[in-house]
């Protein structure tokens, strides 16, 4: 379980790093690509923490594997739209989890 353990540790960095970048969003974008962003990834936490503790770890695994590359096409929407500076995206994929 010591991998879980990682890829939960690994979603928490992500989300304390994320989240007051996302905050830094013009307004119009906070509340639209912003909130679902972070969303997203704190859907993924939520299913990761499920597969942890539950008994059904390929299907709560298998959504958040769903959750967290709808997260990152969001975030390269984000990037395209020049809301994340260049290397802003290049700490996010080295902190993005593999779930």
């Amino acid at each position: 379980m010591a991998e879980s353990d990682n890829i939960l540790t690994k979603l928490q960095d992500l989300l304390v790093y994320l989240i007051p970048q996302l905050n830094k969003f013009p307004r119009d974008q906070k509340f639209v690509l912003g909130d679902r962003i972070e969303t997203k990834l704190l859907d993924v936490q939520e299913d990761c923490l499920r597969a942890y503790y539950g008994r059904d770890k390929r299907g709560h695994l298998l959504e958040a594997n769903l959750q967290l590359e709808v997260a990152r096409h969001l975030v390269r929407l984000a990037h395209w739209r020049r809301l994340f500076a260049t290397h802003t995206l290049h700490r996010l994929s080295k902190v993005s989890p593999d779930c």
